[in-house]
């Protein structure tokens, strides 16, 4: 995992947990112009995991911050410009 404003690595690799986090930020933010706000992430993401993963990940703000810096280094999701607060929509 990297962060898009460092080059060192955020976290160690955890395949499950990764992919689990990783789908679930794609399923809740859209690809319009108004995007998702980043305070609201970790709760949107909450409602897409089950009672067992919430129980196996631990922090779902942690994931969900980490996954999400991944995500905009790979140009899946990208912040979009000019909002007061940090508003997050889908590339592709």
């Amino acid at each position: 995992m990297r962060d898009p404003h460092s080059r060192q690595k955020t976290h160690p690799h955890r395949p499950l947990e990764d992919d689990l986090v990783h789908s679930a930020i794609l399923a809740v933010v859209p690809a319009d112009e108004h995007g998702v706000a980043f305070v609201q992430l970790p709760e949107l993401v909450e409602g897409q995991l089950s009672p067992n993963d919430l129980e196996n990940l631990g922090s779902v703000s942690w994931y969900t911050t980490t996954i999400k810096l991944d995500l905009e280094v790979k140009g899946d999701i990208e912040r979009i410009p000019g909002s007061n607060t940090q508003r997050l929509r889908r590339v592709n």
